[in-house]
């Protein structure tokens, strides 16, 4: 599932898995390369291959790609003959609550599971690995039906450092940077910075729907507020799209957006036009065109 961990069998390479869909039965995963061993990195002797996210960075990591005709993209994979373990973020939570983590992160994830209980939770990235250092960022993972529950407990000093990291990651104006930050998902607690995800516990097959690409688009929708789909990855909202392009939804592969897209209102959108058997959609994220949402004031 989307934020669970996959290690090749030498141990050379650490993949993140990335999207809920169920490609096992074709042979690979689709996972991006975060970690990658050399003796001499920060993690444990490992180093950051993926330093920021956001898929103009992800298409460039040394790492195969493979041509997904049904959805007429490329993703990154692992062949599933290449994983030697797999990690599940529930395991992570797991290794906190049995002591096997140290205690200035266990203090914090401790304090997060007396809040909103540990039903539905995981403990992702470093700590989920075993790499993490002093400076490592704690990934909280949640699951499915709870997320609307946790989104609305949680509460985070915010992180200033964020939507400058972001401004410069992504080229956007701090303004818009501001704008997409949200409290509930990234801030810090007790020293740490926390990171909140949320997966969607439904699997989805590869190729049940299939879509062509029609170029790039520019137009103005509505999204109706608290869509659930719109905290998961990649981010899938209903819109009311522009009457002639008939476009129903908006589908964003860059995380930025999401809480944007959760907090609902009318928006000018730049992105792909995908012409689906369920109708269509617009794809922030392509590797061609990242594409932008902003607000219409």
């Amino acid at each position: 599932m989307d934020k669970d961990v996959v290690i090749d069998k030498e141990g050379k390479g650490i993949f993140q898995v990335i999207t809920n869909y169920d490609t096992a039965r074709m042979g690979f995963v689709f996972a991006m390369l975060k970690y990658e061993r050399n003796q001499s990195g920060l993690w444990r002797g490992y180093s950051r291959v993926l330093k920021n996210y956001g898929v103009h960075n992800l298409v460039k990591l040394p790492q195969k790609f493979e041509y997904q005709p049904c959805l007429d993209v490329s993703f990154p994979i692992v062949y599933s003959s290449e994983i030697g373990k797999h990690l599940k973020p529930e395991e992570g939570l797991d290794k906190v609550i049995k002591g096997r983590v140290k205690e200035e992160f266990s203090d914090v994830i401790l304090s997060i599971v007396d809040t909103v209980g540990s039903s539905g939770l995981g403990i992702g990235g470093s700590i989920l690995t075993g790499l993490y250092h002093g400076n490592s960022d704690i990934d909280v993972i949640v699951y499915g039906k709870r997320s609307l529950e946790v989104y609305f407990s949680m509460s985070l000093t915010p992180d200033k450092e964020w939507i400058i990291e972001t401004s410069r990651n992504y080229g956007i104006s701090l303004e818009q940077a501001r704008e997409l930050y949200d409290p509930r998902r990234r801030g810090i607690m007790m020293g740490k910075k926390v990171s909140v995800n949320f997966v969607d516990e439904r699997t989805q097959k590869l190729c049940d729907n299939v879509c062509v690409q029609k170029g790039k688009v520019s137009f103005e929708a509505s999204v109706e507020k608290e869509q659930i789909e719109a905290l998961f990855y990649p981010s899938i909202v209903k819109c009311d799209g522009s009457s002639d392009l008939k476009i129903s939804e908006i589908v964003s592969y860059e995380g930025i957006f999401s809480s944007l897209l959760f907090n609902g209102g009318r928006f000018h959108v730049e992105g792909v036009l995908m012409e689906c058997d369920d109708g269509n959609k617009v794809i922030i994220g392509d590797r061609n065109f990242r594409g932008n949402i902003r607000r219409v004031m």
